[in-house]
């Protein structure tokens, strides 16, 4: 299976060859300088005009999720994250996280990664190549593990529809003429997807993924 990376996923990667970093766990100290952004430490994280905010007496690991955190509101959207409506802040926290979990762990590093056997080790493996915590870990890898069976029922999809030949004269697919997104399989699969915490938002993308994905197989 040949895995195809999302526009995040491409902008994060050209980001740290922009300023050089192609290996993990560089200090947060060094990407900032990279980056021109200061970091001040002080208990309240919050990011504006260039600065980020960190509390001093967080670990290593969580000072690390913070600032990749915060780093994508100064990247990502404009000013302090107060004052604002609720429902409007919350969908900027949301891409924020969605941002810090694929720049913490950014995808091209992640390939080079031989995963082991179990998913417990390999959590572990995440969190301790890339100086997170063991929940972090466990999100980023369950993102990624999401993206790679979108991969797989796409290839699958692809599958069907060359095989034409295998059905019996009188078989009829009364699914055939439904799009991808509306056939049973796949809502089963976002069904699973929902269960294990997927938002509406990502699963959105999933689907924007595989449409794009489709097109493309058509070129």
């Amino acid at each position: 299976m040949k895995y195809i990376t999302t526009p995040l996923e491409d902008s994060i990667q050209k980001l740290y060859w922009r300023i050089g970093i192609k290996e993990p766990k560089h200090s947060i100290e060094d990407i900032a300088t990279r980056l021109g952004i200061s970091i001040c430490y002080q208990k309240i994280p919050l990011s504006a005009d260039g600065i980020i905010f960190i509390d001093p007496l967080q670990n290593k690991c969580k000072q690390r999720e913070v600032f990749t955190h915060e780093l994508g509101h100064v990247l990502q959207h404009v000013g302090v994250q107060l004052g604002m409506p609720e429902d409007f802040r919350h969908m900027q926290e949301a891409k924020a996280r969605n941002f810090a979990l694929h720049f913490t762990v950014p995808t091209f590093m992640l390939l080079e990664l031989s995963m082991p056997k179990y998913r417990n080790q390999a959590v572990n493996l995440i969190a301790e190549r890339f100086g997170v915590t063991h929940d972090f870990a466990d999100e980023r890898l369950l993102h990624y593990e999401r993206q790679i069976t979108g991969e797989l029922f796409f290839e699958e999809l692809l599958k069907g529809n060359e095989s034409t030949e295998d059905y019996s004269p009188g078989e009829i697919d009364i699914y055939g003429d439904l799009p991808f997104y509306e056939q049973p399989d796949f809502k089963e699969l976002i069904e699973e997807f929902k269960k294990n915490g997927a938002t509406d938002d990502e699963i959105q993308d999933i689907i924007a993924q595989i449409k794009y994905k489709e097109d493309i197989s058509q070129w």
